[in-house]
């Protein structure tokens, strides 16, 4: 069996993630300080965002999606 046969090694996966192609995240607390950190961060990068928190959200950045 050659290593092709082989599923990928875990190093091979994560530099796969690391390659810095969009994903999708959600940021759980998203209205606490570091929560709302996060989103920005993360929306910044070009990741689709999921803000989620227990109440309506104001003022997130452009693209980031509420969840309740």
């Amino acid at each position: 069996m050659d290593r092709t046969d082989r599923t990928p090694a875990p190093q091979q996966d994560r530099q796969t993630r690391a390659s810095g192609a969009p994903r999708t995240i959600a940021v759980i607390g998203s209205t606490g300080q570091l929560g709302r950190s996060a989103v920005e961060v993360f929306a910044a990068r070009g990741h689709r965002v999921l803000a989620v928190a227990r109440g309506r959200q104001t003022d997130l950045p452009a693209g980031v999606e509420a969840r309740v």
